[in-house]
């Protein structure tokens, strides 16, 4: 599974990514989570168990296909991509979700939670 989570206004992104390095000599154990903000990188892995719940979420999940696809001119924009093999899907929202995908928020929430954690850096 990879989950990307990109976040921002309209004059800063940050990027945090949650997935299976391959590369990586425990990669069945860990997964990579890398966070890219105000032009600097971070890196750690994560035990696989310690983000089972977020897998579980991110699994169970249902939402409508399309939304209403709101802008704005002031706050802030995030697009939430889950790949999990040859499946992929990428929804985005300004502010708040379209209905139906409240969901997502909690897997974002938990996205942006991890990002802090590795980063060190309040995010949102």
């Amino acid at each position: 599974m990879d989950l990307t989570l990109r976040f921002g206004t309209q004059a800063d992104t940050a990027v945090v990514r949650l997935f299976k390095d391959r590369a990586a000599p425990r990669s069945e154990a860990t997964l990579a989570c890398t966070v890219s903000c105000s032009g600097n990188e971070y890196r750690t892995d994560i035990a696989a168990s310690d983000v089972d719940e977020l897998v579980r979420l991110v699994k169970s999940v249902t939402v409508p296909a399309a939304g209403g696809c709101g802008m704005g001119l002031d706050g802030r924009y995030y697009e939430l991509t889950i790949k999990d093999l040859m499946a992929e899907a990428t929804y985005r929202w300004w502010e708040k979700p379209d209905p139906g995908w409240e969901p997502l928020v909690a897997i974002a929430d938990s996205l942006l939670n991890l990002g802090f954690q590795v980063s060190g850096r309040y995010l949102r």
